[in-house]
């Protein structure tokens, strides 16, 4: 397939994991490296398409600062293919626990390898009933609905919510998980922030910028501020919400590629350069 059309079928990606978009989009990326003019627009143009997409923006950022972009695309693609961030959770969650979380292709992952885990599985009926049968039969499952947040962290020991993207000091989560994060109150938080997931400030504050969210969120960790308002109902059932932010504090667990880390840690790991190139992107 010619680049281009490579590109343009990334870009007309629907609803798909973020992961393989921006595994796709890496290799669609490399292909241009040998028209270095190109690289720019393309990268500005995919985030334009999908700009809350995480992965594809530590991807770009990669991309446009390497010395040798066909060989880091390679690099890039490898990494997300085989994310290590399901088999580090698995081994990491503490043992015979209660654990309440929304799901998400890596915790369900993990779970599946934790026979002695009881979950409270918090969500609308639909993904309910899809995550069960993801999970399988091997680990003791019992599901909530959303307005049931209250009565699924009763008795449990820590909240596991995948994260669409963290910063240092906050994580953009879907509505549901955004709420569950705000409920934890003191029980352990643990943020599944896969490959690609974690980024600097600047980026994150460009992916912020490029889906047309508030700046900065208003309340303390055990708070959410969702797009969609306070009333929004979270058993509804319909299209791909938009994210919401949820400030967070040196008491959460960021479990990403390299096993579980402190915020503090994890955010002095996250090594991807900022280009100037993606930051204008949202300036202009």
């Amino acid at each position: 397939m010619h680049p281009i059309e490579r590109l343009r079928y990334v870009a007309r990606a629907g609803d798909v994991d973020p992961s393989l978009l921006a595994e796709e989009a890496a290799l669609a990326l490399g292909a241009l490296a040998a028209e270095p003019r190109a690289l720019v627009p393309a990268a500005r143009r995919l985030l334009e398409f999908h700009p809350s997409c995480a992965p594809l923006w530590w991807v770009c950022a990669e991309l446009l600062s390497a010395d040798r972009p066909a060989a880091r695309a390679e690099e890039l693609a490898a990494a997300l293919n085989e994310d290590p961030t399901a088999d580090e959770l698995a081994a990491a969650l503490p043992g015979a626990a209660t654990l309440v979380t929304t799901g998400g292709a890596i915790i369900d992952s993990a779970l599946r390898e934790r026979p002695d885990l009881t979950v409270h599985l918090v969500g609308t009926a639909a993904s309910l009933r899809y995550q069960l049968r993801r999970i399988g039969d091997t680990v003791e499952v019992e599901g909530f609905l959303g307005h049931e947040i209250a009565e699924a962290l009763d008795g449990a020991g820590a909240v596991v919510v995948e994260a669409a993207a963290v910063a240092p000091d906050g994580a953009l989560f879907d509505p549901l998980a955004a709420a569950l994060a705000g409920a934890a109150g003191e029980l352990e938080l643990w943020v599944v922030a896969g490959c690609g997931r974690l980024l600097p400030a600047a980026l994150f504050a460009a992916l912020r910028a490029g889906t047309g969210q508030p700046q900065r969120a208003r309340q303390s960790r055990g708070s959410a501020l969702p797009v969609g308002g306070p009333d929004e109902d979270l058993d509804a059932e319909g299209p791909t919400p938009e994210l919401a932010l949820v400030a967070l504090d040196g008491r959460a667990v960021i479990a990403g590629p390299e096993g579980p880390l402190r915020l503090r840690d994890a955010a002095a790991r996250a090594r991807c350069p900022v280009p100037p190139e993606l930051l204008a992107t949202v300036r202009e």
